[in-house]
């Protein structure tokens, strides 16, 4: 039935006569497009185009945002995202700073001799986003590595549970098993 009075009502629409092109007319005379094709069209090409009034993203901001897109990755020990989709915490940290051109050893142990030294406790106020986060592990003095994202988080490839998450640092288990925070991004100069 509906849809009869969807034929019914369509068939009345198009059978009236003022229905024609030339009886709409713009309220305002239109300007040609030539005219306003001049520094701001987004066509042309990036090195073309007049700088963005957009700050640019620090080199942190886009470690970080890399970083996300590989949330959800499955956690293998010894593994790296760069041979497949699976990496271990070590792995996650070299392949992420590998593709900003810093390089870094690969195990944990090894990355946490690169770098300043930005804390030796978990004070957030010390930390910077894209600092490492080192952690004890079943013993070793330095067993497992993350890189902080501010606001008291870190991003990770935790465990065959979560793989690559992010974690809220606040947790006391956390706090106890922290030895230090490296700090390998080089400060941005200043405009």
């Amino acid at each position: 039935m509906a849809s009869s009075l969807d034929a019914k009502a369509k068939e009345k629409y198009f059978q009236i006569s003022d229905f024609r092109l030339e009886n709409f007319r713009p309220a305002k005379p239109v300007a040609p497009l030539s005219g306003l094709l001049g520094l701001s069209n987004p066509a042309r090409p990036s090195s073309e185009r007049p700088a963005s009034p957009v700050a640019a993203q620090s080199l942190a901001d886009r470690l970080l945002a890399d970083a996300r897109n590989h949330l959800n990755a499955p956690y293998r020990r010894g593994a790296s995202l760069e041979r497949g989709r699976a990496t271990d915490c070590s792995g996650f940290v070299q392949y992420i700073y590998g593709n900003f051109d810093i390089d870094l050893p690969r195990s944990s142990a090894e990355q946490s001799q690169v770098g300043k030294l930005a804390a030796l406790e978990m004070n957030f106020a010390q930390l910077k986003p894209g600092d490492l986060l080192f952690f004890k592990r079943s013993g070793q003095r330095i067993g497992h590595v993350g890189i902080y994202m501010g606001e008291g988080k870190m991003i990770h490839a935790a465990d065959y549970r979560q793989g690559v998450t992010i974690t809220d640092l606040r947790q006391a288990r956390l706090g106890r098993a922290f030895v230090m925070a490296k700090r390998v991004l080089k400060a941005s100069p200043q405009p």
